[in-house]
């Protein structure tokens, strides 16, 4: 009998750092629709732009084309969007490497400003 594992094990470093990519992922995405939450005067319309701002953000990961694919431009605009940041930065940790600073530090100001942002428009009705 042979011991089967489905990968590696993973340093332990590198599963902190896969914990605080996943951490600033969450709280960017949180962030993001606390920020919808408090803007929207509805439900309905709270759905809507989230779906929007969901679809815009999925193109933007890599999700219908790869961004290695798309023109210089759009790469730069996905390497600044929160999950354009959050998929590299996940797909590296999990493979054992570090992810950039500069992608964990986009997912952090993105959960600083969508959460500042959504706390200075929130309002009790």
């Amino acid at each position: 009998m042979t011991d089967w594992a489905p990968c590696p094990p993973v340093p332990v470093l590198a599963g902190a750092l896969l914990a605080a990519a996943a951490l600033l992922a969450a709280a960017a995405l949180l962030g993001a629709g606390l920020l919808i939450a408090a803007v929207a005067p509805t439900g309905r319309v709270a759905r809507g732009i989230g779906a929007l701002l969901f679809y815009a953000m999925m193109f933007f990961a890599g999700l219908w084309v790869p961004i290695p694919d798309m023109p210089a431009t759009l790469q730069h605009i996905s390497h600044a969007t929160p999950l354009g940041a959050a998929v590299p930065a996940l797909t590296a940790a999990t493979q054992g490497a570090f992810p950039t600073a500069l992608q964990l530090l986009t997912m952090a100001v993105w959960a600083v400003a969508f959460g500042l942002a959504a706390a200075r428009f929130f309002r009790w009705e």
